[in-house]
């Protein structure tokens, strides 16, 4: 998740669904991350 001063100027800058896409977007590049390190570490 994005640091709270980093919400709130996005949260101003964008329009309530371009922010929303921007958290699903960071979400699912946080979980791909995730999974590779877990792959990584099963290896």
């Amino acid at each position: 998740m994005l640091p709270r001063f980093y919400q709130a100027h996005l949260q101003t800058q964008l329009s309530p669904s371009q922010y929303v896409l921007l958290n699903i977007l960071i979400e699912l590049l946080q979980w791909q991350k995730q999974v590779r390190l877990e792959r990584l570490a099963s290896n």
